[in-house]
């Protein structure tokens, strides 16, 4: 798959996810947070669709009243996009797995529904075509953070 690369406000993009779930679950609680140079080379659609990916996820595995946080990062070298849940910690020794598509081991959301597998998986491809990386960090006080990381060198 080409990549085509694009000059992108990657605020405004998570802004627009975040409104399209909100529609699908308008009793989400979803923020998102600028810190930073926003504006970053890469495949407009190939990141909204991780962006949307990564949020989906996190509002599934979130209990209700819980909240997700987008957090948009941006230094001279890299670009970054957080997003974390209130959901389950994924324990460290299954954090490497949870990117393999059609994992048997796989978690279930809050609402105890299997999801198909391959959202992550998508992810990670997506990202590294991107020629950056995805990885997980434990939440504050509790969740998961998903964090992608893309190097603005990589134009």
């Amino acid at each position: 798959m080409p990549i085509r690369r694009s000059l992108t406000d990657l605020s405004v993009l998570a802004d627009a996810v975040v409104s399209v779930v909100r529609v699908a679950d308008p009793s989400s609680d979803i923020a998102v947070e600028t810190r930073g140079d926003p504006t970053f080379h890469c495949d407009f659609e190939l990141t909204r669709r991780v962006v949307e990916n990564l949020v989906s996820n996190a509002v599934k595995v979130t209990r209700v009243g819980g909240r997700v946080r987008v957090v948009i990062s941006g230094s001279r070298e890299r670009a970054f996009i957080s997003v974390t849940d209130e959901g389950p910690t994924i324990p460290m020794d299954q954090r490497a797995h949870v990117f393999e598509p059609y994992r048997g081991d796989r978690l279930w959301n809050a609402a105890g529904d299997e999801a198909s597998g391959l959202s992550l998986a998508f992810c990670r491809l997506a990202v590294e075509a991107q020629g950056g990386t995805i990885r997980i960090e434990n939440g504050t006080p509790r969740g998961n953070v998903f964090v992608v990381e893309l190097l603005r060198s990589q134009r």
